[in-house]
């Protein structure tokens, strides 16, 4: 969907809103993040497969992640193997999105959330352009050899991460000059 709205690769684009459609929203708070979200249709929520017409404009990225979220992420097995992988036992439940973040545009910025007591498992599955071969560096002409995508991702010029931040023990009502005193 990227090269449709001409997104990435060196094109840079002005408008905010390019890539938002009937389907595709716009979340916020831009304080926090800005990111679109797959709203699938009434139809497709109760679909069990994906109509494969290649003719079909509404056939988009969007559908198909969505279809793999219902069929594996939301599946039985899935939450069976989660649990195997993982000593948090079979999953009481899960909340899913499908999420596209466009070049140059959209993020999310470090921040608590929802603070819980209890175990909670965070997956991402996350498609990026290339072969995924590591680069090799050539010490004669200092330059990364492979793909263009796959350099640009060994560069860490572009792409994203996650990253956790441990809540303080002490809580937020010591004050932010407890750490002064």
């Amino acid at each position: 969907e990227d090269e449709r709205d001409e997104l990435g690769r060196d094109r840079p684009a002005s408008d905010y809103n390019i890539g938002t459609n009937d389907r595709w929203k716009a979340v916020g708070p831009a304080h926090k993040q800005r990111f679109l979200q797959y709203q699938p249709t009434k139809d497709q929520l109760s679909k069990a497969t994906i109509d494969d017409d290649n003719n079909d404009p509404n056939n988009g990225t969007g559908e198909y992640l969505h279809h793999l979220r219902r069929t594996l992420f939301q599946s039985s097995s899935f939450g069976k193997w989660l649990g195997r992988i993982t000593s948090l036992g079979h999953p009481l439940g899960q909340r899913g999105k499908v999420r596209r973040f466009r070049p140059g545009h959209d993020y999310t910025v470090a921040h608590y959330g929802v603070l819980t007591t209890n175990s909670v498992l965070d997956a991402t599955l996350c498609f990026c352009p290339g072969e995924g071969k590591q680069c090799a560096f050539d010490e004669a002409t200092g330059e990364l050899i492979g793909s263009d995508d796959d350099a640009i991702w060994e560069s860490g010029d572009a792409g994203g991460f996650e990253c956790y931040i441990a809540a303080d023990e002490g809580g937020e009502e010591e004050g932010p000059d407890a750490e002064y005193d």
